[in-house]
């Protein structure tokens, strides 16, 4: 008796088709956080995320520029905010970051 609880945990959701599957997205979860479930900011940024990963299959844009991208996005660890990517990403007037910064000799008094 106790396995057939278990297994309805598992088979639920399965049952419910794919609207259940999406919910669980972390995409979706990751839009929802963002937007805090306001429906016009999150069918924003789906179409922003839809136009940016069409624009980097098409284009192939260089390294630097994705990694400058993705800092600019970045909404604490995990959460990325899509309409600034996609706009970062077609910039022209962005530029490469500058190399590593060297480090300074300290001038030693004694």
């Amino acid at each position: 008796m106790r396995a057939l609880r278990g297994l309805w945990l598992f088979a639920v959701p399965l049952l419910a088709g794919p609207a259940a599957a999406t919910a669980v997205d972390p995409v979706s979860v990751n839009i929802r956080a963002i937007c805090k479930s306001q429906k016009r900011c999150m069918v924003q940024q789906r179409a922003a995320m839809r136009h940016a990963l069409n624009y980097l299959a098409t284009e192939r844009p260089p390294g630097w520029r994705l990694q400058v991208c993705n800092r600019n996005a970045s909404r604490g660890s995990l959460r990325v905010d899509w309409v600034g990517f996609d706009n970062c990403l077609r910039n022209p007037a962005l530029k490469p970051p500058l190399g590593p910064r060297k480090a300074r000799k300290r001038l030693r008094l004694f």
